[in-house]
């Protein structure tokens, strides 16, 4: 099909390198401001306000936070800590954005208190005994 003699046009193009951006880290006196007062999260159900308050002090993405899963979550061992890792069930399988994405991070202060509060502790439970997934 087509003419194979023809020359290539796109031989000799390539993608420029990638260049990494970092991102300066958000001033505490915004953080302070736009999300650790009463009114800006005051709009937010509970569950929501919490997963916010978490990423603050976690450095979570949203989406980390979001769909973390009950084996990932480990409020009962001597340094409380969630899991972020890509997972390789078939039916909820995980990626993660980069290899320095996967890590351990200690819960303390909020985090600690909104994973245990917003029902983490009784879903942790119920699945580590039936291997029951949240879907």
């Amino acid at each position: 099909m087509g003419d194979r003699d023809r020359p290539n046009p796109f031989r000799g193009l390539s993608f420029a390198e990638k260049v990494e951006k970092s991102r300066p880290p958000i001033p505490t006196d915004i953080i302070q401001v736009k999300f650790l007062t009463y009114g800006p999260l005051v709009s937010l159900n509970e569950e929501a306000r919490g997963i916010v308050l978490a990423m603050i002090e976690t450095g979570c993405r949203p989406s980390e936070l979001c769909n973390i899963t009950a084996e990932d979550i480990f409020l009962a061992d001597k340094v409380p800590h969630i899991l972020i890792a890509p997972r390789k069930d078939a039916a909820d399988p995980r990626e993660i954005k980069t290899a320095s994405s996967v890590r351990k991070l200690p819960l303390v202060g909020i985090a600690h208190e909104v994973l245990r509060n917003i029902g983490m502790a009784s879903l942790v439970t119920k699945t580590r005994k039936t291997r029951y997934r949240r879907r």
